[in-house]
């Protein structure tokens, strides 16, 4: 084989994977059947607790590969630092009500992309591969999306990444999911944490002036 077209295929080769490694298809479902195209959409998006107000098209959805299948934090979540170690963002999008349709609460994306650019802090394909997808549901609609303090989200797990042999991979969101169960907490200012230490001395020194009343 010539060396030059053998060099083409390689160089197209790598170009190619570093653009994206996978594919993937997302549903709202009523069951996961284990195939994109055997479970009806259902709407499954919601903004309250009570699964009774449909979450609007325009909200942001994010998918997040959970590589140490550890799950994801949701207390005492801080801006800045929404994700784990492990955790990966492999895909955002806007709800669009079923693609094609307008039904608040649904969301259908066929054929996603899976950049290899997730593979990053000694994360593996295979770690992803492996890994535990989060659907989050932010209760927000901004077009320029970056978590800040006050904003909520719910998170659902669609289970394990697997590939099939033929096709794309498939995550059913097929449970429901309360953009409003959790909160993003505000950074404490260096200020703060002065307060908070000066706190907990103060409690320490008055602690052990009892104990040594005590001891006496």
């Amino acid at each position: 084989m010539n060396k030059k077209f053998l060099s083409l295929l390689v160089c197209s080769a790598v170009a190619a994977n570093a653009q994206a490694f996978l594919t993937a298809d997302i549903k709202t479902v009523s069951t996961d059947l284990g195939s994109s195209t055997s479970s009806s959409i259902l709407t499954r998006l919601f903004t309250d607790s009570a699964f009774t107000a449909s979450a609007p098209i325009g909200y942001n959805i994010w998918f997040v590969a959970d590589t140490a299948r550890d799950g994801v934090p949701t207390s005492g979540v801080l801006e800045g630092s929404i994700l784990g170690a492990d955790d990966r963002l492999v895909y955002s999008a806007r709800l669009d009500g079923d693609n094609p349709g307008s039904t608040p609460g649904r969301f259908r994306a066929n054929g996603v992309s899976i950049g290899s650019d997730v593979l990053t802090g000694g994360v593996t394909q295979a770690q992803v591969l492996g890994a535990n997808i989060y659907v989050y549901l932010w209760n927000s609609a901004d077009t320029t999306f970056t978590p800040d303090a006050g904003d909520q989200f719910g998170v659902y797990n669609t289970g394990t990444f697997t590939v099939p042999e033929i096709g794309n991979a498939f995550w059913a969101i097929d449970g429901n999911i309360n953009s409003t169960a959790f909160t993003v907490s505000a950074v404490p200012e260096p200020g703060a944490y002065a307060v908070l230490a000066g706190a907990g001395l103060a409690s320490f020194t008055l602690w052990r002036r009892r104990q040594q009343r005590r001891n006496a």
